[in-house]
């Protein structure tokens, strides 16, 4: 028999590994499998989770996750949320390692997870993956705007973030612990990554609101806190930093060793969409 996901041909089978039964989670469930990091996927906008279960005859256990979110700018969040080896160049977005492969499709973010470490069953896991992956390769998707606008030179591998939440600011370097940024239930895009010029790495973040309002209003409460001089250039956690608005966007700089590494990445209108 034959399983369809979404167009998408979920293997019955590889090597030793046979299908054997899916659950569903939804958000008031989705605790029960993720306790610990449930809360990133409903903030990322998570609706339902297609739960599929690979055993053997000795019991080892392959699981492949597909996650259904509110949106293909959701689902892709989700995807750039602790990337490690991310090629922007590859439109059918996948992060591939021996112990877990990771794919972004349409509204859908897709895990192959072996649960034991074994070579049968990290062939077998690879295995799914491949299978998964040549079925997503013609699978084109247009970044977002805000996503396109972090420069690429000098970026460090990995490192661009794409997110809502204020709650997820710090995770390539601490900021503030301090909601700074939105209001509560504000729509807010995120952009961030991290560049390095010399020895230390520098964040870089662009901030994006529905309209230009709520971007002053928003600009008028970041000076507020870090205080910036009439060139936007503060001082936070003893290194310099920079604060730009433009229209509906804030642009921020954390921790830079220089001026020169302020007006590359502050100043730069037109950004290359290369890795």
């Amino acid at each position: 028999m034959l399983i369809f996901f979404n167009s998408l041909l979920i293997p019955e089978r590889a090597g030793e590994f046979v299908l054997k039964n899916e659950r569903i989670y939804n958000p008031g469930n989705l605790f029960d499998y993720i306790d610990g990091s449930a809360e990133v996927y409903l903030a990322y906008g998570f609706k339902k989770l297609n739960h599929f279960s690979y055993q053997d005859k000795t019991g080892n256990e392959i699981v492949l996750d597909i996650f259904e979110m509110e949106s293909s700018n959701s689902a892709f969040g989700l995807f750039t949320h602790n990337m490690e080896n991310f090629q922007i160049e590859r439109f059918g977005l996948a992060e591939r390692g021996a112990n877990l492969h990771r794919f972004f499709y349409q509204n859908f973010y897709l895990t192959v997870s072996p649960l034991a470490f074994d070579a049968q069953t990290l062939q077998a896991a690879a295995e799914i993956a491949d299978r998964v992956d040549k079925q997503l390769a013609d699978f084109r998707f247009d970044f977002p705007e805000i996503f396109k606008l972090l420069p690429a030179k000098n970026i460090i591998s990995g490192t661009r973030r794409y997110f809502f939440h204020a709650n997820f600011v710090n995770q390539l370097l601490f900021i503030s612990s301090e909601n700074i940024w939105q209001k509560k239930k504000q729509r807010v895009e995120f952009a961030q990554a991290l560049y390095r010029f010399n020895t230390q790495p520098v964040l870089f973040m662009i901030v994006k609101y529905k309209s230009r309002k709520e971007a002053v209003y928003a600009y008028k409460t970041l000076i507020k806190f870090f205080k910036p001089d009439e060139n936007g250039i503060f001082r936070h956690r003893q290194k310099t930093c920079a604060l730009k608005a433009e229209d509906k966007l804030i642009k921020i700089l954390f921790y830079a060793d220089s001026s020169e590494e302020i007006k590359i990445l502050m100043n730069q209108e037109k950004i290359a969409n290369g890795s």
